[in-house]
């Protein structure tokens, strides 16, 4: 009895208290270079349709693209709450991100690193010159635009928009979440203390015959 005792109550614990766990990252969004080139025009406010699969924090945005050659330019992103099926309150934003003619990832912190909840968001970005954005230029994602006098920062709220499909774009909003339980060690607790019952019975069957009792 003592050792099923000792072992739901191990159970237990570890179901209340990670063995061995650690905050980790996930992407509202398409982190994975989704190959292909869009060129996106300059003084543009975009917003594309993301999902979130985990309460979290935000931490910070990014995209796979370059500009056109011979240009730099500016791009700012950011994430807007879900609105009846558009993009509506700001949540967060980015600083301005530098971007040259080398396709490679950019990133950058959000502004303000709130906690969001699972479900669907808009990921906002609008640039100072035309972007060539890794994506697929066919599909079924939705994507809204509007003209919009670049400044560096996004409107809040996103105003009317209009609306297209399109494939999957490499834009992502990087969330920490919390730590989920790993039950590694639990073979080795388990055994611990089976082995340790194991002894105890024996050391009982022994001292029997003396009228010892082990405790």
């Amino acid at each position: 009895m003592t050792t099923l005792r000792s072992i739901a109550l191990l159970l237990g614990f570890i179901g209340l208290t990670p063995l061995s766990a650690q905050a980790a990252t996930i992407y509202a969004g398409n982190y994975a270079d989704q190959g292909g080139s869009s060129n996106w025009s300059g003084a543009y406010l975009y917003t594309y349709k993301v999902t979130l699969a985990r309460d979290g924090i935000l931490d910070f945005a990014g995209f796979i693209g370059k500009t056109q050659v011979g240009s730099t330019g500016s791009v700012v992103l950011g994430i807007y709450a879900d609105d009846g099926g558009s993009a509506g309150a700001l949540i967060s934003a980015t600083n301005p991100i530098f971007v040259d003619e080398n396709l490679q990832r950019y990133e950058s912190s959000f502004l303000n690193q709130v906690a969001v909840s699972a479900g669907e968001y808009w990921f906002g970005t609008s640039a100072n010159v035309s972007i060539l954005y890794s994506g697929i230029s066919a599909g079924s994602d939705s994507l809204d635009y509007v003209i919009h006098a670049y400044d560096g920062t996004l409107p809040d709220p996103a105003p009317a928009m209009s609306s297209m499909s399109l494939g999957p774009q490499t834009f992502y909003a990087a969330v920490t979440v919390a730590p989920e339980p790993s039950l590694g060690a639990l073979p080795l607790a388990l055994a611990g203390l089976i082995g340790t019952a194991s002894f105890r019975r024996r050391q009982r069957r022994l001292r029997a015959g003396a009228g010892i009792t082990l405790a």
